[in-house]
């Protein structure tokens, strides 16, 4: 995995928060045209509905989880959007978790 200072770095630059920042409003899209009968949909919406009222504070605490991904921290700062977007779907869950 990369270094802390690679990380550090790219939690305070600015593309990068901001490409977060899209993944989540994506993701809580998604889950507000979710079915209903999506597991932990109830929790799941909340979450969407909170984020999209707030998404910067969602993008500070979700921005440190998607630098744990050896594959995020190795591109630097060539961000792949699609990788940026895979690790804040696979978070909603543990994110949406009362």
């Amino acid at each position: 995995m990369g270094s802390l200072a690679t990380a550090y770095s790219l939690s305070t630059n600015a593309e990068f928060k901001g490409l977060v920042q899209a993944s989540l409003a994506k993701a809580s899209y998604d889950v507000l045209n979710e079915s209903s009968g999506t597991t932990n949909h109830a929790n799941r919406l909340t979450w969407a509905k909170a984020t999209l009222k707030d998404p910067a504070s969602v993008m500070s605490t979700m921005i440190w989880l998607v630098l744990q991904n050896a594959t995020i921290i190795s591109d630097g700062t060539t961000f792949v959007e699609n990788d940026i977007q895979f690790v804040v779907n696979s978070y909603v869950d543990l994110l949406a978790t009362p």
